[in-house]
């Protein structure tokens, strides 16, 4: 699937430059001229990746990327900076910038960055995703356990709520539902059993 990527530059000639190379290289190219049409833009497009100019007149670079770190923690971002000062880069990095390029830019370099963030992000995603398939066997190993123990409890004559919640926390384990666990263990714990 092709990878969208926004730029949101003020300067119409980088814009157009990056747009061209980029597509060159195989992405889908999105382009704003302001923080705030920029802002829109991710709402619209859904980019992969955003390349980011931190220096443009309204809503500046930061406020974009303090903006984009609210909604969506994970989206790549990359600021550009004219102004290659070490505390402009170091406030970009510190708000949530994934990386920085400075100008003037090099295409080749662009495009390296790029690909490196995507990469990232996917591997980012890839462990995220075996993180949410492991926790989902360890709820049912452990709703497995639940359930043998629910069964001796009740054949050695436990009953009432005490019981009642272990059955329900099985059950919640077997759907692995984290919220459901955290509430009714939190309901265990209070009941003393």
């Amino acid at each position: 699937m092709q990878k969208a990527i926004l730029v949101i530059d003020d300067d119409p000639g980088l814009r157009g430059l990056l747009e061209e190379f980029m597509a060159k290289d195989g992405y889908r190219v999105v382009t704003a001229d302001c923080g705030r049409e920029g802002i829109a833009a991710i709402e619209r497009a859904r980019p992969d990746l955003v390349l980011l100019d931190i220096q443009m007149p309204g809503i500046n670079g930061l406020e974009v990327l303090a903006t984009i770190r609210r909604k969506d923690a994970d989206l790549p971002v990359i600021v550009v900076t004219g102004y290659g000062s070490e505390e402009i880069v170091t406030q970009a990095i510190r708000a949530g910038a994934d990386d920085y390029l400075a100008k003037p830019l090099r295409l080749r370099t662009v495009c390296a960055r790029v690909r490196a963030a995507l990469e990232r992000a996917a591997l980012r995603d890839d462990a995220r995703g075996a993180g949410e398939a492991r926790a989902t066997r360890t709820c049912q190993a452990a709703a497995e356990v639940l359930g043998a123990l629910g069964d001796d409890l009740a054949q050695a004559g436990a009953h009432g709520a005490p019981l009642e919640r272990l059955r329900q926390l099985q059950r919640a384990l077997a759907a692995a539902d984290p919220a459901a666990i955290a509430s009714l263990a939190a309901g265990i714990r209070k009941a003393g059993g």
